[in-house]
Formats: C-alpha cells, sequence, structure tokens
C-alpha cells in the first residue's frame, strides 16, 4: 500500500533530484551552478560562481527564497505563487522559479563585483 502511495506522489511531485544535483543558468559572463543541498521539504540550493557561494535558494511550505550571498544574506527575491510544497510541482515549476532567483542574485552579484572574481580567476586572497 504505502509503496503505490509513493509511487503515486512521485508521478505527481517532480522528485528526480538528489543531494549534490547542479543546473547551470548562464547570465552575462557568469555560470551560476546550483548544486541541490536537501532534495525535499525543504527543497534546498546552493549557487555557486566557480567555487565561490553566491546564493542560497530554498522552498519550503509553498514559499519560495533567494538569499544572498548566502542562507544568512539578505532575501533578493521571494514568492508564494508556487504550487508545489517542499519541492517544485514539477520541472517547469523550478526551472522558472530558479531562473528568476538567479536574475536577482545576478544583479546582486552585478552590483558587488569587486567581491567576486573574474570567471575562471582566483581572488587574490587564495593565491
Amino acid at each position: 500500500m504505502l509503496g503505490n502511495v509513493l509511487k503515486t506522489m512521485s508521478d505527481i511531485f517532480d522528485w528526480g533530484h538528489e543531494p549534490g544535483d547542479t543546473l547551470e543558468f548562464n547570465r552575462g559572463k557568469y555560470t551560476y551552478r546550483c548544486v541541490m543541498s536537501c532534495p525535499v521539504c525543504p527543497e534546498q540550493w546552493d549557487v555557486f560562481i566557480d567555487e565561490h557561494t553566491v546564493g542560497y535558494l530554498r522552498l519550503r511550505h509553498g514559499y519560495f527564497q533567494a538569499r544572498f550571498p548566502d542562507y544568512l544574506g539578505e532575501c533578493v527575491y521571494e514568492t508564494s505563487k508556487i504550487f508545489g510544497d517542499g519541492t517544485f510541482y514539477n520541472r517547469q515549476e523550478r526551472m522558472r522559479e530558479m531562473k528568476r532567483a538567479i536574475k536577482f542574485i545576478h544583479r546582486e552579484v552585478k552590483k558587488k563585483e569587486r567581491y567576486v572574481p573574474e570567471p575562471g580567476r582566483q581572488n587574490e586572497e587564495q593565491i
């Protein structure tokens, strides 16, 4: 019985991601790499440019938010217009909202560009 319920729920919700899975989004000269840190309840992703953390994405109880530069940072995008609850309802909803979130994180990166090294280059402190 439980197996049938879980199969039905998997058919409805897009639980196709696991921790460590990545999605990439290109904005300007930057490639934003989103790495899943939790798949459901909440679904969360850490956002990187090269190895530098520049964002945090989280969906819980139908509320999605993007923070810059990490989970303690400023909320730069939020919405409750989400059909999914602890995970996105489907791939289309995930991609739509993650693209929007990356757009707002990108705005912050551009404002604070001096704090984020050029793609592929090391920060002076790392040399």
